[in-house]
């Protein structure tokens, strides 16, 4: 890994991070955040696209704020990123003196004239937008370094596409470290009382959700949760799942007050094993899509003209990526997205975190992440969201807690390296000290 990704710092939440799917919604984020700024008398900067700039301006105006009033009396300053970037950079690479010139002499100036400053910059998403991630970690340190000399807030926004790749994956988590916040969805970018997260009704419309986890406890807790709403309103549930899983679950919902016995005669839950329905749907162990429609798709057809609402939980994907095989895990999440799009049902699959925690299985994770409409994290699985920003960003939540593991995984494996390497070091120093212990009598012999 680059040296200049791998020396990134954390500051304090005085710089936050925004990563993004929907323009839209980063649009209208970002005029709260200006908002917030204006009315508590702050000076404004944006240091943005055009686009995105005049698409503000729109917001401001919609709010009731006169744009070119406040760009006139310099209490909000545009600077276009494109422009501010190349005037920053030397020899293609951001350069501090460069950066104290573009960008820290005005910001200076306007902390001066209102005491404090918000600003929203988007040039470190240009650089990774181009590929050059190791010079929007640096650029991100020149930021670090000016906020501890500056009474300023920055916010910086990433579109999620910044980290397609392998290369893009390692420097997701290292930009992360890079800010004091990063925010989840239910969390407001410029710091009003956060609204109560809503809750979808029990009769949730058709979704495909992931819920990734590290506690057996928990992940049965939800599904209980999940399976009631459907099970308590004359819908149909089915599980899909491990014979210690269908046990645990039975108990859990029995607990809950649901008469296992009448809903199973009911046909209203209906039990799968795992692994025989994992083998009954494939072909050569490939996930056939015939087979799956003839084993999966046919018996949730024939509940879906009976129940108005049907919820399925399947870990078929989970024993796949336990197994190693994480294409066929995608392969077969392909087929829950066409199965969601026939049919009125809400599939909800469960992996372990364990699944992941090699680093070389990033793109994978984030392969399975793309596959789903919704990516819970723990405080949403047995609610799913009614709004899609709310799942983008509990999915970047997850993908954070991802990298954690994986990091910690790949810390454990270089410490166990470590000793090994250690220890074949005690053992070949033994073996020379006896070499040459050997030569010696053998000189003093030939003496």
């Amino acid at each position: 890994m680059n040296a200049d990704i791998e020396q990134a710092s954390r500051p304090d939440a005085k710089h936050i991070v925004r990563f993004y799917d929907s323009e839209e919604f980063l649009v209208a984020e970002l005029a709260d955040y200006a908002v917030d700024a204006l009315q508590a008398g702050d000076a404004f900067v944006t240091i943005a696209t055009p686009v995105h700039f005049e698409a503000l301006c729109a917001r401001l105006y919609g709010r009731g704020f006169d744009a070119d009033a406040l760009l006139a009396e310099r209490r909000w300053i545009q600077m276009d990123c494109a422009a501010t970037l190349h005037a920053l950079l030397r020899d293609g690479e951001p350069d501090a003196m460069a950066f104290a010139d573009a960008v820290e002499s005005p910001l200076a100036r306007l902390c001066m004239l209102h005491g404090h400053v918000r600003a929203f910059g988007e040039m470190v998403a240009m650089q990774c937008e181009g590929g050059d991630h190791a010079g929007a970690i640096a650029l991100e340190n020149l930021w670090n370094g000016l906020l501890e000399r500056l009474p300023i807030t920055l916010l910086c926004a990433y579109p999620m596409t910044s980290f397609d790749g392998a290369r893009g994956g390692e420097a997701f988590a290292t930009i992360c470290a890079a800010h004091g916040e990063v925010l989840p969805a239910e969390r407001q970018t410029h710091g009003e009382t956060p609204r109560e997260e809503p809750r979808a009704p029990h009769s949730i419309g058709p979704q495909h959700i992931a819920r990734f986890y590290d506690d057996d406890a928990v992940l049965l807790a939800e599904l209980a949760e999940f399976a009631l709403p459907a099970l308590e309103s004359g819908g149909a549930f089915v599980s899909i799942a491990t014979p210690a899983r269908q046990h645990a679950l039975r108990t859990a919902l029995c607990a809950r007050g649901v008469d296992f016995d009448a809903v199973s005669a009911d046909g209203r839950w209906v039990q799968m094993d795992c692994t025989q329905t994992l083998a009954a749907i494939s072909r050569g162990g490939i996930p056939n899509r015939a087979a799956f429609a003839t084993v999966v798709e046919k018996s949730l057809a024939q509940l879906c003209k009976r129940h108005s609402s049907v919820r399925v939980f399947g870990e078929m994907v989970a024993m796949q990526c336990e197994a190693g095989d994480y294409a066929s895990a995608v392969r077969l999440e392909s087929f829950g997205n066409e199965l969601v799009e026939k049919l009125p049902v809400t599939v909800f699959c469960a992996y372990p975190m364990a699944a992941f925690a090699d680093p070389h299985t990033r793109a994978d994770f984030t392969r399975i992440c793309a596959a789903h409409d919704q990516v819970l994290s723990p405080a949403h699985a047995a609610h799913p969201a009614e709004h899609p920003e709310q799942s983008r960003h509990a999915s970047l939540v997850t993908m954070l807690r991802q990298h954690a593991t994986a990091l910690e995984e790949e810390i454990r494996r270089r410490v166990k390296l470590e000793k090994r390497l250690k220890q074949r070091e005690r053992e070949l120093r033994e073996k020379v000290d006896v070499l040459e212990t050997l030569a010696r009598v053998g000189k003093t012999l030939i003496g």
